[in-house]
């Protein structure tokens, strides 16, 4: 009886050692360690519902929960892709969208092997960074709100009682302008403060539920030309394979136009496949749709062999995703230092507006002894 009782108290702390209480990865981690797991299960012919449910003992958090749904789905018979798109953000709309034309290409032990091998580290670094200054703003909002609060509901309702108690019957006591603006401030939380309550309260319950995923697939078809330029490497990397695998480019390019998320990328693709049966180049196509660009589509019809086609749409993929990679990182660096101005605007905006007040009171104060 102790001797079970040991085993399993030394089961449970080594499985904690292994696996911390909170989500410890990055949302890229996470799904980069799906796809590895998918990759040796098409490889060594394992069952993929008991591979997924396995995997799904290492995570935490609402990851855990996609992976339990995606082996439940795989368990009951569906196929891998079918499973996939039935359980959204367990992997990118991009890794979805590739293993679907590796399905349709009979290719997909292939695309999952090349999948695992190359891993986006840079996206895994910007979910890093962004995870990082989520952290520091939460923890700056939960120091700086309640003394915004004690700040405009008591001290600034008391320091405007302050004026009426010294004598300002007719007004002469003039608020300065930083100091107004609080008084406005306060009054508008005063009036408010229940509603901002339930807007915040409505904030949270968003960012940790599953409307977040929700939000960011929704933002990402209403602003497209945010991601277009990553959107374009992957359908790259995609041809590319389709090409590594002896497919014909044209049906390639019909399930492209048939499964893609993107509705803008979805609708070029559908004019490019209607221009290709009709006898049009593909690669002037593709341009003319603004899919890859005039210089870059004569650079592909100049090649004579499908290998060397292959490695020129790898090199743009390639280089698409640097700049798109870059470019977000140069917006994300600005994140942190436009956190830091706000959050030190609003403490200079409360410290100016109180010793501008505090002066303002003290003159008029003082100001009857020094007519006498």
């Amino acid at each position: 009886m102790i001797d079970s009782i040991l085993n399993a108290w030394y089961t449970w702390s080594r499985r904690w050692k292994l696996t911390p209480w909170w989500p410890s990865d990055t949302r890229s981690m996470c799904q980069q360690s799906l796809i590895r797991m998918l990759a040796v299960a098409m490889s060594q012919r394992l069952e993929m519902w008991r591979v997924v449910g396995n995997l799904a003992q290492e995570h935490r958090g609402s990851y855990r929960r996609r992976l339990l749904r995606l082996a439940k789905r795989l368990g009951e018979g569906s196929s891998l892709i079918e499973a996939l798109e039935q359980t959204p953000s367990v992997l990118t709309q991009d890794a979805v969208l590739a293993i679907r034309v590796a399905t349709q290409n009979g290719t997909l032990p292939q695309t999952l092997a090349r999948m695992a091998q190359h891993h986006d580290e840079s996206l895994n670094r910007r979910q890093s960074h962004l995870r990082q200054i989520v952290i520091y703003g939460a923890i700056i909002a939960i120091v700086m709100t309640p003394i915004l609060l004690l700040v405009l509901i008591s001290l600034v309702p008391m320091l405007l009682e302050m004026v009426g108690e010294v004598g300002d019957a007719d007004g002469e006591f003039v608020l300065p302008w930083t100091f107004h603006l609080l008084k406005n401030v306060s009054a508008f939380v005063s009036n408010a403060g229940m509603w901002l309550g339930l807007a915040f309260i409505a904030a949270v319950v968003i960012v940790f539920s599953p409307l977040s995923s929700m939000l960011r697939r929704f933002a990402s078809r209403m602003f497209p030309s945010a991601n277009a330029t990553g959107r374009n490497a992957e359908l790259l990397r995609v041809l590319a394979d389709s090409i590594d695998a002896g497919r014909p480019m044209p049906s390639a390019v019909s399930t492209l136009a048939r499964y893609h998320f993107d509705p803008r990328i979805r609708q070029r693709l559908l004019l490019v496949r209607n221009e290709v049966e009709q006898g049009a180049d593909l690669w002037s196509s593709m341009a003319e749709a603004r899919l890859i660009t005039a210089a870059e589509a004569n650079a592909i019809t100049r090649l004579n062999s499908k290998p060397a086609i292959s490695w020129m749409l790898r090199r743009l993929g390639q280089w698409k995703h640097e700049q798109f990679d870059r470019r977000c990182e140069r917006w994300l660096s600005l994140v942190h230092p436009v956190l830091i101005i706000l959050v030190a605007s609003i403490v200079v905006l409360v410290c100016v507006g109180f010793f501008e007040f505090l002066i303002q009171l003290t003159y008029f104060v003082s100001k009857p002894q020094f007519e006498l």
